[in-house]
């Protein structure tokens, strides 16, 4: 009796580990869950991550720096009409406004600046556009007989020659006259020093010994709007009466 009590305790034994260790092995094929590998149902899931769309780059604009010149200027002489006349023509190159003076230069647009006498209306000193005013319907003939000297500017070089416009705005027929003012803003940059001696006569035959030509300018057309009388620190609108009598030819 003893014997079969003792063996029915080891079966009894043997069969409760077998079923622990079966158990213990069910439990660890069961994945463990976190916090952090919870999904919220409330949020969609994300495929990728979006980028945001590149904004378009903006068409660059010319600048006046991407210019290796932006104006041309002529120094001119017509001496067909007594006593004769020396002044400064202006060409725009580029694309955009520049500076000339106290004025303001359109794109590829022409202007005259010179030093005109005292009996003129708005009175003696510089002049915007005041040639090509005086030479309005004979301009072909004006610029085949003017002689020019003829040089391209830097954005530095212009600058430097309206600092020299501006300081200029007197007349006086021996000692100040329209070849003192052209002639002191051409030489302000250029390696062509032109002397001025009273008359533009002696201008002219100095400017030929230095390569200039005639019929090499261009005046257009231009309207009174587009003239400007010179004051102490700006420019003012000039009367149509100060161009009536010519001195260009």
């Amino acid at each position: 009796m003893k014997k079969f009590l003792s063996v029915f305790l080891v079966l009894v034994l043997t069969l409760s580990f077998a079923s622990v260790s079966l158990a213990a092995d069910e439990s660890s094929n069961v994945p463990i869950v976190t916090v952090n590998d919870q999904v919220d149902p409330t949020v969609p899931e994300v495929p990728g991550e979006t980028e945001e769309p590149e904004e378009p780059e903006e068409p660059e604009v010319p600048s006046i720096d991407d210019y290796e010149f932006v104006a041309t200027m002529y120094l001119c002489a017509n001496a067909l009409a007594f006593p004769g006349h020396v002044w400064l023509v202006f060409e725009n190159l580029t694309e955009c406004e520049i500076p000339l003076g106290y004025v303001t230069l359109n794109p590829h647009e022409v202007m005259s600046v010179g030093s005109l006498g005292n009996t003129r209306y708005d009175g003696g000193g510089t002049y915007y556009n005041g040639e090509t005013m005086m030479a309005q319907g004979k301009l072909d003939r004006v610029c085949k007989n003017t002689v020019s000297l003829k040089m391209n500017l830097t954005m530095k070089q212009l600058e430097k020659v309206n600092s020299k416009i501006k300081s200029l705005n007197a007349y006086q027929f021996i000692f100040w006259n329209c070849g003192c003012f052209a002639t002191q803003v051409w030489n302000c940059v250029s390696s062509k020093k032109v002397v001025h001696i009273v008359l533009p006569v002696f201008t002219v035959l100095n400017m030929y010994i230095l390569g200039a030509k005639n019929g090499q300018i261009r005046m257009p057309e231009t309207t009174i709007d587009r003239a400007f009388k010179q004051k102490r620190d700006c420019a003012v609108p000039a009367n149509e009466k100060s161009f009536r009598r010519s001195c260009v030819g």
